[in-house]
């Protein structure tokens, strides 16, 4: 943090600031965003580095430890935030790459079968990570027509989310194979543990992890190590661009994709789309046919 606010202190109970303060101060987050980005850091993990510099620095200045914020709030601040997908690697899985990562899916164990019906959910409904990890038992209706399921989505709302049969069957299975009874609070995908040998789930020791829900970073990580396994580059919110892509491409507008994925504004969604879509070769194609008519 001195980096970023030099300071040397007099008598106790008083801060005075070097002559050169407000010349160091004006370049520091300039050039510890080119440090992190030469050290090849993402410019999403770079904003947030940069913000929790800045709330650092708010509070500091809120308790009259500083005089002023070098990394304040506002435009300044918001200069630093990435352009959404800006980033090569969003992409969406093809059909064919859905089914190759599904199937390396080895259904017959807890974690397999979990990861199986999770993945189902995210690809059928446009979830994110945290979101399907969030889901409570109390908020699952799996006797419904539809199956429903109800979680806190980005923003702070509860959203319901109806879910397909086929997604509604793979979480049913979750729990035949889990041997899971979870009752109102419980989270629906709840971390594996060993039951201990007399011991039911009503075992303090066992019942604060069933309450827990799946870590959302675990998640990544059992997404990634199938992706390795099957040769594709993609990572758990790969899904969420396969929801909006697929759902695109069998006629739905882009108002209708953004309410599936939840978009507030009609602008994030057609970035979205517009990023994921290839380009036409309609272009391509009459520029073609001119040359070869000209020949």
């Amino acid at each position: 943090m001195a980096q970023f606010h030099p300071m040397h202190h007099g008598p106790r109970g008083s801060t005075s600031h070097n002559t050169t303060e407000s010349n160091f101060l004006g370049s520091a987050p300039e050039a510890y965003k080119s440090h992190l980005e030469a050290t090849g850091y993402a410019a999403s993990t770079i904003y947030q580095r940069i913000s929790i510099i800045s709330q650092f620095f708010e509070y500091a200045l809120t308790k009259a430890i500083i005089r002023d914020n070098p990394v304040p709030k506002g435009r300044w601040r918001n200069s630093f935030r990435p352009k959404p997908y800006s980033s090569e690697k969003v992409k969406a899985l093809t059909p064919q790459d859905v089914k190759k990562f599904l199937e390396a899916i080895d259904r017959d164990t807890i974690q397999g079968a979990r990861l199986y019906a999770m993945s189902l959910v995210m690809l059928h409904t446009g979830m994110r990570a945290s979101e399907v990890c969030g889901i409570l038992w109390k908020n699952t209706n799996l006797d419904g027509d539809p199956p429903t399921v109800r979680t806190r989505v980005k923003g702070g709302e509860y959203v319901t989310f109806e879910l397909t049969e086929q997604a509604g069957q793979a979480i049913r299975e979750y729990l035949r194979i889990s041997r899971r009874r979870p009752r109102g609070p419980h989270a629906l995908f709840a971390p594996v543990t060993k039951r201990r040998k007399g011991k039911s789930d009503r075992d303090p020791r066992r019942r604060g992890k069933l309450y827990q829900p799946l870590d959302p970073y675990y998640l990544w990580k059992q997404v990634k190590r199938i992706a390795v396994k099957v040769g594709l580059d993609m990572n758990v919110h790969t899904f969420r661009h396969t929801f909006a892509q697929l759902y695109h491409e069998t006629g739905a507008s882009q108002p209708e994709v953004q309410g599936a994925l939840g978009h507030k504004s009609a602008a994030t969604t057609r970035i979205y789309l517009d990023k994921l879509a290839p380009r036409s070769a309609k272009a391509g194609k009459a520029v073609q046919r001119a040359i070869e008519e000209a020949q």
